[in-house]
């Protein structure tokens, strides 16, 4: 689950789109969010818009998720190294389709925010300078 959750805020974080993914055991959420998620209130923060876009184009692509931004995914052992790669792949593809059809909005918050000091690192989700 962290080679899928790692690679999902990498991902995120190239195409320039805010995505907390939270990760414990086999279990994970992604969350089109700010700032991480810790509480519920938190949650009801994400841009459930950006999760649907996200889960229809994981679905295009052959990747069944929780239609809710509210549910969580589950890696079993039943779940190869390839359809993880397959995973991440589609994810790849996804984020990059989003942040192309948002007329390059993400990129330049993406280069605002590095060019600041303020770019969010894929290993902590957080940036290295307090909000």
């Amino acid at each position: 689950a962290s080679y899928l959750a790692n690679h999902l805020r990498a991902s995120a974080e190239k195409h320039g789109l805010s995505v907390q993914v939270n990760q414990i055991g086999s279990l994970m959420c992604p969350y089109f969010a700010e700032n991480p998620v810790k509480c519920y209130a938190d949650a009801k923060k994400s841009d459930t818009k950006q999760y649907a876009a996200y889960f229809n184009g994981m679905l295009k692509r052959g990747i069944y998720l929780a239609p809710s931004q509210f549910e969580a995914m589950f890696v079993s052992s039943v779940h190869t190294q390839n359809d993880l790669a397959c995973t991440v792949q589609a994810a790849e593809e996804t984020f990059a389709e989003m942040a192309e059809r948002a007329g390059g909005v993400y990129a330049r918050i993406l280069h605002y925010r590095r060019r600041n000091g303020n770019e969010r690192h894929a290993d902590s989700g957080s940036s290295p300078r307090a909000r």
